[in-house]
């Protein structure tokens, strides 16, 4: 079971394909998003010995929107 639970929230953290929603920036191309991505995923999972859990996704969610990212619906 944790680890069915730990494969979602890894899912959640990496903007998954089933989510109904998406990161935008105007102007960002794919490279951007990946480095702000990664550098976010770093800052959500500093010291957590690699588990994810809300906290990690606020972390996440927050890094984004100050780098200028916002969630948008998928069409």
């Amino acid at each position: 079971m944790k680890k069915y639970l730990l494969l979602i929230a890894i899912a959640a953290l990496s903007g998954c394909a089933t989510n109904n929603w998406h990161w935008d920036k105007s102007g960002a191309d794919e490279q951007v998003y990946n480095m702000d991505m990664g550098q976010c995923r770093a800052q959500a999972l500093s010291g957590t010995g690699g588990y994810v859990n809300a906290g990690t996704i606020m972390i996440l969610n927050s890094c984004m929107q100050g780098k200028g990212w916002y969630q948008v619906p998928n069409r």
